[in-house]
């Protein structure tokens, strides 16, 4: 499965919802015929709301909690802190969440795939499962 940056803006989508809901369907119908999801994400920002919408997926379906979850960019993991410091310029869902106590960046269920001269962290490697779905800026050897 990929996704592009957004680079096709004049081209009309489908509304976010509705995206949001067939993207994380079949990511769900790969995982159960056993397969894996590698998905590339280029855009930062983008890759941020597809990390908010897994875990969301993740968090109300039990089914997935022993599947791993994965991404693999270690832009993506400081732009994370430049979001948790700037909360209050976030948007409504995010704010509230922060509001009430959830810190909507400390994931659940997404962990951060930390690469090392070409190999998985001993954290990725050991979880027994194997990875399942990682979310990826870059493609790695």
């Amino acid at each position: 499965m990929a996704l592009d940056s957004d680079s096709m803006s004049s081209t009309k989508r489908a509304s976010f919802p509705v995206s949001s809901a067939s993207f994380t369907a079949a990511v769900h119908a790969i995982l159960q015929r056993g397969g894996k999801c590698l998905i590339p994400v280029f855009a930062l920002g983008r890759s941020q709301e597809l990390l908010l919408i897994l875990d969301a997926y993740w968090r109300d379906h039990p089914e997935l909690h022993k599947v791993p979850l994965y991404y693999a960019s270690g832009i993506a993991k400081r732009c994370m802190r430049i979001y948790q410091t700037y909360i209050n310029m976030m948007n409504e869902n995010i704010r509230d969440a922060h509001a009430t106590g959830r810190n909507p960046w400390g994931f659940e269920f997404v962990r951060n795939l930390r690469l090392g001269r070409g190999t998985a962290s001993a954290d990725a490697r050991s979880d027994g499962a194997g990875s399942r779905v990682a979310a990826a800026e870059e493609i790695v050897n």
